[in-house]
């Protein structure tokens, strides 16, 4: 289980894939508003933020630390509903949850390191 970035400039996007590639979620940074639906595009929404007061045109994550912030919260929904039983014909074990979180971390300390993903600018 491995959360994928798919696009990582504007609008940013996220699926969260298994070792044969289903899909299980899909998270999107876009005009100001972040959403995390399940099974895939225009699944159920499981988490959503907004960011349309002080940029409604946001379609990337400003730093390091909110990406991680948003990206464990948009996991975190992810797995509940999971847990729940909201999508029937697949299942997720909460005890994979820590190893995507960690996984994630690692990818977005790489990335940022680089340059800010969705610009190229300094992180």
């Amino acid at each position: 289980m491995k959360l994928v970035a798919t696009c990582r400039s504007c609008p940013e996007q996220y699926e969260l894939r298994d070792d044969q590639g289903t899909v299980f979620a899909y998270f999107r940074l876009r005009g100001g508003r972040y959403s995390v639906t399940v099974p895939d595009v225009g699944g159920e929404v499981v988490y959503e933020a907004d960011w349309h007061d002080d940029d409604p045109y946001k379609g990337g994550f400003d730093s390091q630390p909110e990406a991680v912030q948003q990206l464990s919260l948009g996991l975190f929904h992810v797995f509940n509903a999971y847990y729940l039983g909201w999508v029937e014909d697949r299942t997720l074990d909460w005890d994979q949850l820590d190893h995507v979180l960690e996984q994630m971390r690692a990818d977005q300390a790489a990335l940022w390191s680089a340059g800010s993903p969705a610009d190229g600018s300094p992180g």
